[in-house]
């Protein structure tokens, strides 16, 4: 069953922090071989405060293996706590399910919910119907189940 349409990865990466570092925690979201998928990396640069150059890494993914790989990724890795902590907020808006990872968090290779903007951000469209809220947050357990 199909859950998201499709899943929107992407982290900024500021001048002074180290860059190496934060791609491959972000590219550590999708375990998989990006070029043999002809999964696209697309990188973007954003002037900050003070003429400061930002880097901005983004994947997008359309297809439902690529999808359950990078939910299956984050299952395995965020806590039982972190995952009925989704399962019971409200991150949906217009059928998207929101998520922050902590950036410092994943550059030491472990998966933890922020709110702060030193995060990785996750974007989901759900496949909800009828095209509601409600049917959008039903879906939400379905993404993060409980471990047994």
């Amino acid at each position: 069953m199909r859950l998201a349409h499709n899943i929107v990865l992407s982290v900024f990466i500021k001048p002074e922090e180290d860059a190496q570092s934060i791609e491959k925690a972000f590219l550590s979201l999708v375990p998989l071989d990006l070029a043999q998928e002809k999964i696209k990396l697309e990188r973007t640069t954003a002037e900050g405060f003070e003429q400061r150059k930002i880097k901005i890494l983004t994947i997008r993914l359309t297809k439902h293996r690529h999808i359950q790989a990078v939910l299956e990724r984050l299952n395995e890795n965020l806590s039982e706590t972190e995952k009925e902590r989704l399962r019971t907020e409200n991150r949906t808006h217009d059928l998207t399910f929101y998520m922050r990872l902590d950036k410092k968090a994943a550059q030491e290779g472990k998966y933890s919910l922020t709110d702060g903007g030193e995060c990785i951000h996750i974007k989901l469209v759900l496949a909800a119907y009828p095209k509601t809220d409600e049917a959008a947050k039903a879906i939400v357990p379905l993404l993060f189940p409980k471990s047994i």
